[in-house]
């Protein structure tokens, strides 16, 4: 961490004998607006420009290896650019992508893009792609992916309010709006534009993805089926309409906090009689207005 918080650096070019950037050299140098990477660079690592002012960064042809968290907490990145003779990476519209073009490895966090299309001929999505691209709203996904993890819905791409799929994709499938798997087992994200004021959850759906309802503000009545065996992680965060909750779900599936964000002394929760009796439901169900129905009832 050679230049660590030097805050009064503004600009860096380097001479050609510099082969390897470590970790962390330049974070919190919060002025630094330009750098020249040098032709004989192999190794960037990671966070190697956070809390910078960079605005765009070319890596050369010597470049061997990129940190894929190389750019992570550089808010001011709008760019990334790779020469065209580099035998490892390419870029594409200011984001990175191995060299053939099919795996997409990382897009700046500040890419002047509303809407971002996975190109086709991308086979594969890098975990940390996405994060921290808040101001990617539309994201249309081709139908050659077959890698997409799970968790850039919820933990980089929750500010979505859409997703557009190509009518074969393997991976996914939208029902009115919302995303699913393939199979329709798992409930992955309601985008913001898609949530209406009541829904009630489908009954092939068995787990609830981390962050699946993450600020959808609007709904105000859930309907939760039996059939589901797994609610992930901040789920319910900004679900601050929430008013009707019908939970079907054996509280033994029930953590703790698997109803956090909602706002409970607002908010009436449903249950049938029998959840009443476990001894779990005390923390999962506290602070809400709790009503209970026969178990053959259904809303």
């Amino acid at each position: 961490m050679a230049f660590y918080s030097c805050k009064r650096l503004k600009q860096l070019d380097f001479s050609n004998g510099l082969r390897e950037i470590k970790g962390h050299a330049f974070e919190q140098c919060t002025q630094l607006k330009d750098i020249v990477l040098p032709s004989n660079l192999t190794i960037i690592g990671t966070g190697v420009i956070d809390h910078t002012a960079i605005e765009y960064i070319n890596i050369p042809s010597s470049v061997e290896y990129i940190h894929l968290a190389a750019v992570y907490n550089c808010t001011t990145l709008k760019g990334i650019s790779v020469e065209e003779d580099n035998p490892y990476y390419s870029s594409y519209e200011g984001a990175l992508y191995n060299k053939d073009h099919t795996k997409l490895l990382i897009v700046p966090m500040s890419l002047e893009k509303k809407q971002f299309v996975i190109p086709e001929g991308v086979l594969s999505i890098s975990q940390l792609a996405f994060i921290g691209c808040n101001g990617i709203k539309d994201l249309c996904i081709n139908d050659d992916v077959e890698v997409f993890p799970y968790y850039i819905f919820s933990f980089s791409l929750f500010h979505l309010e859409s997703i557009t799929l190509g009518s074969n994709n393997k991976l996914f499938k939208l029902v009115d709006g919302v995303l699913f798997s393939a199979d329709g087992k798992t409930l992955i994200r309601m985008p913001y534009n898609s949530q209406p004021s009541a829904y009630v959850i489908p009954a092939t759906t068995e787990i609830i993805h981390d962050g699946a309802f993450r600020g959808c503000d609007k709904l105000e009545k859930l309907v939760i089926h039996s059939q589901v065996k797994s609610i992930g992680k901040n789920v319910f965060i900004g679900c601050s309409g929430l008013r009707s909750l019908y939970s079907y779900v054996s509280p033994i599936y029930l953590k703790r906090d698997v109803f956090e964000g909602i706002t409970r002394n607002k908010c009436n929760l449903y249950v049938p009689e029998y959840a009443l009796g476990f001894m779990f439901y005390r923390e999962a169900y506290n602070g809400f207005i709790i009503n209970t129905f026969a178990d053959e009832k259904r809303e």
